[in-house]
């Protein structure tokens, strides 16, 4: 009785690995394409916040999370509270999110303003 040849070096490395089974994310609860927890973050009520306010919410969530790698809410809450803490304490009656949406507009005009100087040097070679 012959024996069955032995397995060469290659056919045991053709086995596929199993992959782990990876369970999806969690879905973040939204509230006008805003996370709730960011308004929680910023203390604003959902029934009673203001269209302008909303929007206001909105732009630091969308600007945030473009700049955020892992598009996660804990990340995106954790950048959040450093641009706070870099920012500053805001003024008295001033809400922390007003103080953080003057700043992204500002960066915004800053960016663009950027953009067009290289354009320009880019056209006439300074």
């Amino acid at each position: 009785m012959e024996r069955p040849p032995l397995p060469t070096k290659q056919q045991t490395n053709q086995q596929p690995e199993r992959q782990p089974d990876v369970a999806p994310p969690i879905a973040t609860i939204m509230w006008e394409d805003v996370p709730v927890d960011i308004y929680r973050h910023f203390g604003v009520e959902l029934g009673t916040t203001s269209q302008k306010e909303l929007l206001k919410l909105r732009d630091i969530y969308k600007w945030i999370e473009a700049r955020t790698e892992e598009k996660t809410i804990g990340n995106v809450l954790t950048k959040i509270s450093v641009l706070e803490n870099e920012l500053g304490v805001p003024h008295i009656g001033e809400r922390r999110y007003d103080k953080i949406w003057q700043w992204l507009k500002l960066q915004n005009h800053v960016d663009e303003l950027t953009k067009r100087q290289k354009a320009l040097q880019g056209r006439f070679r300074l």
